[in-house]
């Protein structure tokens, strides 16, 4: 409801979830067995203590019911018994709730690594690990000719003009830009216990 996306692409979201990361965690009502909740959250590939909330949502009937709250609390037991103590999220307008759970605002970061990394496991010498970053600028070069080739193409003529913006409700505030939080979770030593 929240999010309209296909069927199938968010059978293959709930399918990339597993006991390691990424992890889907839902949240359900033990009598009925009815899902109230959900939350999804991932390593970062290059913060070695640190994972990302990609989504977090409640039902809308049960919303104002603390639900979020308790699914964000169970998310940060869990990463902490994992050793992560960083986590990240990016909102679209719940700042103040995130603010509520002691998150704050940070620059943005990225789920993605683009660093590529090499099949075999064994040793590299010097002269390997040249070939390889040699390859890949090679590559990388390669792409950004191609590009570079396409855009000259592309730029013969005048520009289009900008699509219209989209009409908004008169009175309804949406944010349009993503706002990345940021909460360190107390390591074990930390604790005052």
């Amino acid at each position: 409801m929240e999010w309209p996306r296909s069927q199938q692409a968010r059978l293959n979201s709930l399918s990339s979830c597993s006991d390691n990361f990424p992890v889907g965690m839902v949240l359900v009502q033990s009598n009925s067995r009815q899902a109230l909740g959900f939350c999804k959250v991932s390593l970062i590939p290059n913060l070695k203590d640190a994972c990302f909330v990609e989504s977090v949502i409640v039902h809308p009937q049960n919303r104002g019911e603390g639900l979020g709250s308790l699914l964000m609390k169970k998310l940060e037991e869990y990463v902490i018994s994992r050793n992560l103590h960083i986590v990240y999220l990016s909102t679209l307008g719940q700042e103040k709730f995130y603010k509520k759970l002691g998150y704050n605002e940070c620059e943005p970061v990225s789920l993605y690594s683009f660093g590529l990394r090499s099949i075999s496991s064994g040793p590299k010498d010097s002269k390997t690990k040249n070939m390889e970053t040699e390859t890949c600028r090679t590559m990388i070069d390669r792409k950004i000719a191609e590009v570079n080739k396409e855009m000259k193409c592309l730029l013969t003529g005048p520009p289009p003009p900008p699509p219209p913006l989209p009409k908004q409700p008169i009175g309804h505030n949406v944010m349009s830009v993503k706002t990345y939080m940021k909460k360190e979770l107390a390591k074990p030593w930390d604790s005052k216990d």
